[in-house]
Formats: C-alpha cells, sequence, structure tokens
C-alpha cells in the first residue's frame, strides 16, 4: 500500500501548494474553534498550535517532492546496475509503498512518542488525563502533538527505509574512478531526504515566540529529527565514498608502477601515463558535485537562521512590552 503521507498529495508543484494551504487552514480553524488564537485566552498555546499547523502542512507536500526525487534518483541509477526489468520494478515500487505491518509498526512508534512526551509534560499520567479532559483547548493542544508525531514518524520512517534501499544498491553499483558523476544520484537523493528534517527543526522556532516555552516541547523532536538527518546524509553515500577511494588508491597505485617500469628518458611512454595519473588524482571520492554540496549548505543555514530568528523576535517584544 501507499505510505499514506502521499495519498491525495498531488505530483506537481501547484498541486503540493494547494494541499500545504488547504491543510494549514484545516488545522487553523481547528485551533481557532478551540479558542487557542482567542485574546481573551491567555494561556500562551498559540506558538505550539502555530506550529503544528506549520510543520503537518510542510511534511505532506514536501514528503511527496522527496519521494518523486528518490524515485528520479532510482531511474538514473538502474542502468549501472544491471537488473532485470521486473526486478527493478519491485524496487522502485518499496520506495513509496509500506506494507501492513510497517503502518501498524509506525503507528505506535508515533503514539508511544506523543504518550511519552505528554507525560513528561503533564509530570504524571493522572494529571495527564485530567488536563486532555478539561475543556476543549486542552484537548485539542494534547492531541495535536499526536498527529504531529504520526507525520513526523511516518515521514522519517520511510526516508530512513528509502536510504537504507539506496545503501544496498551502493555495494550493487559498478563504481568507475573516472566517471563518479554517474553516481551523483545517491548524493542528490540524500541532500534532498534531509528537506523534512531541516524543515521540521526551523519550524520549532515558532514554539519560542511564546511568553512560556517548555523545553521538552522541543528538545523530544529535536533529538527524534537530528539522529535521523545524520544517517540520511551518511548512509547512502559513505559505503559509494569508501569504493572510489579503494579503486582510486589502486589505480594510482597501478599508475604508478607502470610509471617506475619505464625509463627516464622514454617521455613518449610516460607523457600520457602522468598525465592519467593526474586525472585519477583529481577525481572525486564522493558522488557529489557542486551543486549538491551547495545545496546541503543552503539548507542546513536553514535552520540557525530560522532559530536566531525567532531569538530576535522574542527580544523585540520582550523589548517593546517592557
Amino acid at each position: 500500500m501507499k505510505v499514506w503521507l502521499l495519498w491525495g498529495v498531488p505530483d506537481h508543484s501547484r498541486g503540493r501548494l494547494v494541499v500545504a494551504l488547504v491543510t494549514f487552514a484545516i488545522l487553523f480553524c481547528v485551533f481557532w474553534s478551540a479558542g487557542v488564537f482567542a485574546e481573551h485566552l491567555d494561556r500562551g498555546g498559540w506558538p505550539a498550535a502555530l506550529f503544528f499547523c506549520v510543520i503537518v502542512a510542510y511534511i505532506l507536500p514536501i514528503f511527496q517532492f522527496i519521494t518523486r526525487r528518490t524515485e528520479e534518483a532510482f531511474d538514473e541509477l538502474v542502468p549501472l546496475l544491471g537488473f532485470d526489468h521486473d526486478h527493478a520494478a519491485r524496487l522502485r515500487h518499496r520506495i513509496a509503498h509500506r506494507s501492513p505491518g510497517w503502518v501498524v509498526l509506525n503507528l505506535a512508534i508515533g503514539i508511544t512518542a506523543w504518550l511519552a512526551q505528554s507525560f513528561l509534560l503533564a509530570g504524571g499520567t493522572t494529571r495527564m488525563t485530567n488536563y486532555l479532559l478539561a475543556d476543549p483547548y486542552s484537548f485539542v493542544m494534547s492531541t495535536a502533538p499526536l498527529l504531529v508525531w504520526l507525520t513526523v514518524s511516518c515521514a522519517v520512517h520511510a526516508l530512513v527505509d528509502n536510504a537504507r534501499l539506496f545503501r544496498q544498491l551502493a555495494h550493487e553499483v559498478d563504481v568507475d574512478v573516472l566517471d563518479s558523476a554517474s553516481l551523483n544520484p545517491f548524493g542528490r537523493m540524500a541532500v534532498s531526504s534531509t528537506l523534512v528534517l531541516v524543515g521540521a527543526q526551523a519550524s520549532f522556532a515558532i514554539m519560542w515566540l511564546g511568553p512560556q516555552t517548555n523545553p521538552w516541547t522541543t528538545i523530544p523532536g529535536v533529538i527524534a529529527t537530528t539522529i535521523p538527518m545524520l544517517f540520511l546524509l551518511v548512509a547512502p553515500v559513505w559505503p559509494l565514498h569508501r569504493a572510489l577511494s579503494d579503486a582510486k588508491r589502486r589505480y594510482v597505485e597501478q599508475l604508478q608502477a607502470e610509471i617506475n617500469a619505464v625509463g627516464d628518458g622514454d617521455y613518449e611512454r610516460l607523457a600520457p601515463l602522468l598525465a592519467v595519473r593526474r586525472e585519477v588524482a583529481s577525481t572525486s571520492e564522493w558522488p557529489v558535485d557542486l551543486g549538491i554540496v551547495t545545496r546541503l549548505g543552503l539548507y542546513l543555514f536553514i535552520v540557525p537562521l530560522t532559530w536566531i530568528g525567532a531569538a530576535l523576535i522574542e527580544m523585540l517584544v520582550e523589548v517593546s512590552v517592557g
């Protein structure tokens, strides 16, 4: 079955934008009807509510975008893998589809994470239950994190699975030191996969805008996104880095042996060997190019930029109020 985050999300930019706007509007109306954004309720929950709206509205379209990018990267790699059509089709199908058992496991992970965070915030099971059933405001603010955990855990779980798939493919692909650019789909897939987590971490800054910020509202989320982000970046490309590095070393050693076997005065045979050695020595040991590295740098710059921006806004509000 198709991953539920992909249900109803069109495969084009305008459709993804519409899904994001509609999702945000629906969630915002739910919080508004519960009185979260009402001015007469000074309960300080609006930053968290705004965060819930933003992160869910962001993940749905961006996950579809990343899945599409992953499928395109797989299609580029198929000629290098030597798989028959049926085997390649089955592997490609795994990118956007999961088994019912996987869905149940993902639901269990999301619910468990929500219960653990709710317990830490409330300080006990009884207080957690009483707050949940106190009024519409408390009910919405208590259950909204469940939707976020289910959405984030599903996205992260699916992306980690796809990274593991590409890690397996990295052991199957033919490595050519002089054509490392053909392996760049691995790098593009790895960097694109981090978009979900980069956006999630950038959104955490929204919860800092309120007068009362409980660290347990952000610490679990930061931990739950940072560790998978590192895996998504490293898992698909590290085997290829090792393979390229080893192949490059063997190639240079072979060339050096041939150079040593050539007499010093035989420039006609020596010149092309030296040229090839320089070419091999300058080749990249990573399946990335400048565009991929630049994109990754921009993605990683988004998170501290939004955190600094939120801190500055909070300082300005305190100065203006004071």
